[in-house]
């Protein structure tokens, strides 16, 4: 029995050590709620400080890191909040971090909103417009009542219509009266 742990002793020695390894990094979870109303705050962005690793909350403030390295800071920020630092020492031994942030309260003293100056519309180059000015200058001259030249007249509209019999079809069984 010794000799086998003689020939693989290599092998035990590297497996041992792997998992001491990566046993280091463990994933971090937490909610981030309101601190006034206790409510979870949905879209908080959880960055890990000096690093590119950040994640965002769900529709519930939770929030979930899968890697940890040992010595970590993590910055929370979000739209309406304080910007808070939550350090590694505060969340030893913890499995579930509650992290309640704080409003940022902003008043403002006067809004003022200011329309952008229409540009004043010209009729300069504009072939439409120009045909128009044309037609209405030249009216009274385009008018078939003041024409010189026009004549009218009545007419009645006249039908006629002309039926002719037919013996053959007069005396036929088809056509009996």
């Amino acid at each position: 029995m010794q000799g086998f742990f003689m020939r693989y002793r290599f092998l035990l020695i590297l497996v041992f050590f792997t998992s001491r390894i990566y046993g280091q990094e463990a994933s971090l979870t937490g909610i981030v709620l309101d601190a006034t109303t206790e409510k979870p705050i949905q879209g908080v962005t959880v960055k890990l400080s000096n690093t590119t690793k950040s994640v965002g909350t769900n529709k519930d403030g939770q929030f979930s890191l899968p890697s940890m390295p040992d010595n970590w800071t993590l910055v929370l920020s979000a739209v309406g909040y304080k910007k808070q630092l939550f350090p590694m020492s505060v969340a030893q031994g913890k499995k579930v971090l509650i992290i309640r942030l704080e409003d940022e309260q902003q008043s403002l003293d006067e809004v003022v909103v200011l329309a952008p100056k229409r540009k004043k519309y010209s009729n300069k180059h504009n072939p439409t417009v120009d045909l128009i000015r044309k037609m209405i200058e030249r009216r009274d001259e385009n008018n078939a009542l003041n024409a010189a030249v026009g004549n009218y007249r009545e007419y009645e509209k006249l039908s006629m219509s002309l039926a002719i019999q037919n013996q053959k079809v007069d005396k036929s069984i088809w056509y009996q009266r």
